[in-house]
């Protein structure tokens, strides 16, 4: 078998391994909690006072939604590795927990910013359901730069929660703002609005963590062989220490990332902010393999002439690197922002959708990762188009993958059409399934992600999965 084989086999031995230790726990018990209720559960049940749930964070939203709180096995956690490792040796598996979720993508439309309105509503569905199924978070959503940092805005929302008997600890109330203002106050508010705010948070989930983290590492082993065969470890080392950091940073707050790219107020602003993480990346490639030259230069000439030498030193970097940026831009806008992330957004109308893609994005991006890292560390780590007028291996693979995330955005925005839900909201809803679909549902097969293993959590053991690790671990030619 040759060295491309073993490469080849090696890698997929270790992602499903990793994939069937983070999948479906062997056993689930429920656990005391304030909420045991599914996330399909909990959908029904309050739709059928507040109607619809719709996306909270669109720009359109203007009024009050709350977000209940739902329950799930933590089926991705370092827990349910240790189930899966002691299985292995004949052990009992321990019971998880279920967790209490708050998925803040999704919510129920209560009331516009009126306190009688909101009273009613609240008071309705606490005399329908009981106060302690008013669990989750409250968002007032659409409120300008000043009421958003005005205390006294929505504070009514706090005393008439506390007046029907539901406290801080059930509900906690949050906003989010927009640009409301007109001429230089508006031009300054976009401009505020344009960088990361506190509303764009969300709390990472287990699979964005550690499954997003294993899959990271799992697949950035072609990028580990490109850098190691290519230079010394003087060079290597420091280069993957702040490669994979970065790129860990990005995995665990993809969320949070798909949200403040999401809200961009045109394409152009979204094509900036990626362009501040693209540059981010290029700069610390380029940076990284050229650190000794810095070091001798600065060794050799003193700190004083490496200040008058920085100003032109930057420029030629710029020079160097923008076309690269640009490239590596257009190819993370396309794919990413305009074709993962609105798929992302999309299925997000619902907190059930917004969990499932949550649960399989980390896979699809780590795949996606396997792919473009060598790519962009060939094209920084040689003479490419701005040095010799010929674009080197490395600035060939971008181009061509940035056509790639071209076609992805097409075909996820055709099939994107708006409706008119039943609480007179209207709605984006895919019309026909989009490859991502397919490639979630797949990652979602493999991995045990689905919707209905939540609902189901008794007790689960993986023989699917377990089977096609068998079958690639002893796995050594192809054609046996």
């Amino acid at each position: 078998m040759g060295s491309f084989q073993r490469s080849f086999h090696r890698f997929i031995s270790a992602f499903l391994i990793l994939g069937t230790l983070f999948s479906a726990p062997i056993q689930v018990l429920a656990a005391e909690g304030r909420s045991q209720r599914s996330a399909r559960e909990t959908r029904e049940m309050f739709a059928e006072y507040l109607g619809d749930e719709a996306r909270i964070r669109d720009r359109e939203r203007n009024g009050v939604y709350f977000v209940p709180s739902h329950s799930e096995p933590d089926t991705v956690s370092w827990r349910n590795v240790l189930n899966r490792l002691g299985s292995w040796v004949g052990r009992e598996p321990r019971p998880l927990n279920q967790n209490r979720v708050v998925e803040n993508s999704a919510g129920f439309r209560v009331s516009d910013s009126n306190q009688e309105q909101f009273k009613e509503k609240m008071n309705a569905l606490i005399e329908a359901l009981g106060t302690e199924a008013v669990d989750g978070h409250l968002f007032q959503t659409g409120l300008s730069r000043e009421e958003y940092r005005n205390p006294e805005v929505g504070a009514y929302l706090r005393a008439t929660l506390e007046e029907l008997g539901v406290t801080e600890d059930q509900v906690q109330i949050k906003k989010i703002w927009l640009p409301t203002g007109q001429g230089l106050r508006r031009a300054w508010e976009e401009f505020a609005y344009f960088w990361g705010q506190r509303f764009d948070y969300q709390k990472p989930i287990s699979a964005e963590v550690v499954g997003g983290l294993s899959a990271l590492f799992a697949t950035e082993l072609s990028a580990t062989i490109y850098v190691v065969q290519k230079h010394d470890w003087q060079i290597w080392v420091p280069l993957l220490t702040t490669h994979l950091g970065l790129l860990s940073g990005i995995t665990i707050l993809r969320r949070t990332v798909e949200n403040w790219q999401n809200r961009s107020l045109t394409a152009v602003g979204g094509y900036l902010k990626q362009g501040l993480l693209s540059a981010m990346f290029v700069s610390n490639y380029s940076l990284v393999i050229q650190w000794q030259k810095i070091r001798d230069f600065i060794q050799n000439n003193g700190m004083e002439a490496t200040a008058r030498e920085f100003p032109s030193a930057v420029v030629d970097f710029v020079a160097k690197n923008g076309p690269l940026t640009a490239l590596q831009t257009t190819f993370f806008t396309a794919y990413f922002v305009k074709g993962v992330f609105r798929f992302s957004q999309v299925r997000s109308a619902t907190s059930e959708g917004a969990r499932e893609v949550r649960d399989s994005i980390p896979w699809i991006t780590g795949l996606t990762f396997f792919i473009t890292s060598p790519l962009l560390i060939a094209a920084t780590g040689s003479p490419g188009f701005m040095a010799t007028g010929t674009p080197n291996a490395g600035e060939w693979g971008l181009l061509t993958a940035a056509g790639i995330g071209l076609a992805l955005a097409t075909h996820v925005r055709r099939a994107i059409a708006h409706v008119t839900g039943a609480n007179g909201e209207t709605k984006e809803v895919f019309v026909r399934p989009t490859v991502l679909d397919w490639v979630s549902a797949a990652v979602s097969k493999v991995f045990r992600f689905s919707a209905e293993e939540r609902r189901n959590p008794e007790g689960q053991v993986c023989e699917g999965a377990f089977a096609r690790l068998n079958r690639f671990v002893r796995w050594r030619n192809p054609e046996e």
